[in-house]
């Protein structure tokens, strides 16, 4: 927070420093999808790293990766990837990320050569002498040396933790402890992996049973495909004979886990998406719902677009009422829960640590959460300004009168206090949600109401204020006298 908080009171403090921009100057960052900014690269997040060249490369294969679905659905704003990968970067540089672009790489390769073995292993021992071939060996070293590897680098690569506020744990002993303690044996015999091959001829030999000792080829492979599927789909028509006391007890056991494998994940299903109280059924059905009410209303593909994805980031696939949830609690334990549910933001902003507890906890209860979709206008300019807002999870972009893209406002910053400062009725620029965002409206009578009467915030806000309508001020006209030029250029 020190690194960040420095790189704010800098970029603050030179407010009026103006470096002559070019219109022309569009940058394209692959996390704002739909988003042309005209910002350069080192002014999108305040999160700085410190490196360059082929470190730099070298890092960002191993950081967390901006474009991994999983990671975008753990952080939740552009803000927090950034701030995460300068946490990996300060304490943890020799540790591989699990959501980066190496680990996705290595998980990849390991793949495709265990299909690959598998099918080598296959083809090899479907031959008539399985033993006149001589590469078995090598490929099957070759195999084994890879899974030596990813044990080593699963040494290195981190693990989530957690389940409704997931972390990422780069501390390598946390890392080989709980490697030791859940996978390690099982990628351990995985190296030790071999391959039988029975006498001609064996009664419990599958090869026996199906009569394929001296079938072609492609016969056997399609046999040995067909009972795969017979074991993976639970089909108990396996050819479970018994001949001299020889029983095929491996398709017995495989045909015993696969149907305990089936029931567990039909019944885990079913309670999940089907149980009347589940917080996850009562989100489909209000989903349908929705998707009923907005047929009816013949509203355009856009619209539709924007309300699902509004209800998945307000309610992340499980329904709740909060209000209701509140309405049963009181005293400290409501006081906590709202200092928790994401309005501790508030107590963390530096002009507010003054406060007292108690009007912290006042303020959070005020707040309103409201969310807008990436691409929303949150305000325009020359609009009545009549509230504060905090971001809590996502990225803004504040616009001058003439379109200029001023700066980018992330997690923890607040917008709108001009208005409420310099007792202006009209809004001094314009906002537009870069990403999905989720922010707290504090409006203008509760502002009055609880910060307004403490000189000292009061005036820590009013500067900081000053400085950026200032800042506004002055780019706006350089922009415009910019477009006045360049018009007069086209004229010639």
């Amino acid at each position: 927070m020190t690194e960040r908080t420095s790189e704010k009171k800098t970029e603050n403090s030179s407010f009026t420093n103006i470096i002559k921009p070019d219109v022309n100057l569009i940058t394209s960052h692959g996390y704002f999808v739909g988003h042309d900014c005209h910002l350069p690269a080192e002014k999108i997040s305040a999160w700085k790293i410190r490196s360059q060249g082929i470190l730099l490369k070298l890092f960002n294969l191993t950081a967390v990766h901006a474009g991994d679905i999983r990671a975008i659905n753990m952080h939740r704003s552009y803000a927090a990837l950034c701030a995460e990968k300068f946490r990996h970067h300060q304490q943890y540089p020799f540790t591989i990320h699990p959501y980066s672009k190496l680990r996705f790489y290595i998980e990849l390769t390991f793949v495709i050569l265990l299909i690959a073995a598998s099918f080598e292993i296959a083809f090899h021992y479907s031959s008539m002498d399985p033993k006149g071939n001589d590469y078995h060996n090598e490929i099957m070293i070759f195999y084994n040396v890879m899974v030596v590897l990813n044990i080593i680098a699963n040494f290195f690569t981190g693990y989530i933790e957690g389940s409704s506020r997931k972390v990422a744990v780069l501390s390598k002993p946390k890392i080989a402890l709980n490697y030791l303690q859940s996978w390690l044996i099982v990628d351990l015999l995985a190296c030790t992996e071999g391959t039988y091959t029975p006498e001609n001829p064996k009664y419990c030999s599958w090869l026996t049973v199906g009569k394929m000792w001296n079938q072609t080829r492609t016969v056997r492979l399609l046999f040995a495909f067909d009972r795969a599927v017979s074991m993976l789909t639970t089909n108990t028509n396996m050819n479970l004979v018994k001949k001299q006391g020889c029983m095929e007890n491996f398709l017995v056991i495989c045909w015993i886990f696969s149907k305990i494998f089936v029931v567990h994940y039909a019944l885990k299903y079913t309670l999940t998406m089907f149980g009347k109280e589940s917080a996850s059924a009562q989100y489909y059905m209000m989903k349908k719902q929705l998707q009923t009410y907005m047929v009816q209303r013949n509203f355009p593909p856009r619209i539709k677009s924007k309300i699902l994805k509004f209800y998945a980031i307000r309610f992340q696939s499980k329904y709740f009422e909060e209000s209701r949830m509140l309405e049963c609690v009181s005293g400290q334990l409501r006081e906590d829960i709202l200092m928790h549910t994401g309005r501790q933001l508030v107590r963390e902003l530096d002009f507010l640590k003054q406060l007292p507890s108690s009007l912290l906890v006042q303020i959070a209860g005020k707040l309103r959460f409201v969310i807008f979709i990436a691409g929303d206008i949150i305000f325009k300019i020359n609009t009545i300004g009549d509230c504060l807002y905090f971001i809590d999870k996502g990225t803004v972009a504040i616009y001058s009168d003439s379109a200029k893209e001023i700066c980018h406002l992330e997690d923890g910053d607040y917008f709108g206090e001009i208005e409420l400062i310099m007792k202006r009725p009209f809004r001094t620029a314009s906002v537009v949600a870069v990403t999905n965002c989720e922010l707290f409206r504090l409006d203008r009578a509760h502002f009055e109401t609880t910060i307004a009467h403490y000189p000292t915030v009061y005036n820590n806000i009013k500067e900081v204020a000053l400085r950026r309508f200032e800042r506004t001020r002055v780019l706006d006209e350089h922009h415009k006298a910019e477009l006045r030029t360049a018009g007069i250029k086209d004229q010639d």
